[in-house]
């Protein structure tokens, strides 16, 4: 098993390795999510490091705190299918305008899938990054299927 993430680093920085990534992971994903600051603090990586990181495991750094999601949650109680001016007026609540909202209330809705976890990719490179997985049948991290020799037949 590799010890470093085989994503190629800047000539400042170094290798990702299985560790740190594993810890961004559960520091990004966790309830209440940390802010991107604090996780390249936490990582003793620059923001940009982590932000690019991130994004190469499609995970995307939230700026909703959990009390804007404690009291979205409530609104949503209060109105579970909300129209467009109950969105408004959840809107309002939160001071965030109402596109923002609407996706958020999209996400809380769609989450957690059943069975959803953080898993091990187990493809044929023997890679071993951990990745946030929708299902049990989802065990090839994003990185490896955008490998061009991922597609080819064995």
């Amino acid at each position: 098993m590799l010890d470093t993430v085989t994503a190629a680093p800047t000539k400042e920085a170094a290798r990702w390795t299985l560790d740190e990534e594993r810890q961004l992971i559960e520091m990004a994903m966790a309830t209440p999510r940390m802010s991107v600051e604090g996780i390249a603090i936490a990582l003793d990586r620059s923001e940009s490091a982590v932000v690019a990181h991130m994004s190469r495991l499609r995970i995307k750094a939230s700026s909703w705190t959990q009390h804007d999601d404690d009291v979205l949650t409530s609104l949503l109680e209060e109105y579970p299918e909300p129209t467009h001016q109950q969105l408004l007026v959840m809107a309002g609540e939160l001071d965030r305008h109402v596109n923002a909202v609407r996706m958020r209330v999209r996400a809380i809705q769609s989450t957690p899938k059943r069975g959803a976890k953080l898993r091990q990719c187990i493809n044929k490179w023997d890679c071993g990054r951990i990745f946030f997985s929708s299902g049990p049948g989802e065990r090839i991290c994003p990185t490896c299927k955008r490998n061009p020799d991922y597609y080819v037949c064995a």
